[in-house]
C-alpha cells in the first residue's frame, strides 16, 4: 500500500493518512449506533478469526500460509486484502526508498521517498485478495528481522468499516522444524 491513493507518491507522513478514511468510517458509524436501537440498519465491524498464531518464527525462504474466517453481522458481502506494513517491519525498512527533500520555490517543506526500482517490494504474498494467503519469506532476511503483515477485512456498507489483524513474522534462521 502507498500514498499514491493521496499525493502520487510514497511520504513518510503517510503512515497517518493511510488511516484518514477508516477513521471518518468509524466516527459515522458510531454516530449511526448512537441515533437507532435497530440492530440491522446500522454497519458493524466484521468479525474476524485467523487459524494461526500472529507471531510466528520463520524461517528465511520458507512459505508461510494462513486462512481467515470471516463474517458480517449484517449480512454484507466482505472484501480481504493482505498487506506488507514496511513502516513497522524491520526486514528491509526502507532500504528500497530513496528520501528526497521537497524544495518549492526556495522552501523545504519535508522529505517524501520514490521506491528504487530493482529492489519494491521483495516480499510476495500470493492470493492477497483471498481469505487464504501464502507469503514467501525473503531468502536474504536476517535473523531477528521481522515482517508485519496487515489483514484488512472490509464490508460493502454504505460506510464501509474494516477490522485489522497484524502478523509479525520474525526470521530466526536456527528455526527447529
Amino acid at each position: 500500500m502507498t500514498s499514491e491513493q493521496y499525493t502520487k507518491r510514497y511520504e513518510a507522513a503517510y503512515t497517518l493518512t493511510r488511516w484518514f478514511d477508516n477513521i471518518q468510517d468509524d466516527f459515522i458509524a458510531r454516530a449511526a449506533w448512537s441515533a437507532t436501537d435497530d440492530f440491522d440498519k446500522v454497519s458493524h465491524y466484521p468479525i474476524v478469526d485467523i487459524d494461526m498464531n500472529l507471531e510466528r518464527d520463520v524461517k528465511p525462504g520458507e512459505r508461510v500460509e494462513y486462512t481467515v474466517c470471516a463474517k458480517d453481522l449484517n449480512g454484507r458481502k466482505l472484501y480481504y486484502k493482505w498487506w506488507i506494513y514496511d513502516e513497522a517491519s524491520t526486514y528491509n525498512a526502507h532500504e528500497h526508498l530513496e528520501a528526497k527533500q521537497e524544495d518549492i520555490e526556495g522552501f523545504l517543506i519535508g522529505y517524501n521517498a520514490e521506491p528504487l526500482a530493482d529492489s519494491y517490494h521483495k516480499i510476495r504474498i500470493k492470493n492477497e485478495n483471498q481469505p487464504t494467503v501464502s507469503i514467501d519469506v525473503p531468502k536474504d532476511i536476517s535473523d531477528g528481522q521481522t515482517i508485519h503483515v496487515i489483514l484488512e477485512v472490509k464490508n460493502d456498507g454504505e460506510h464501509p468499516l474494516k477490522t485489522y489483524r497484524r502478523i509479525i513474522l520474525t526470521a530466526k534462521e536456527n528455526k527447529n522444524d
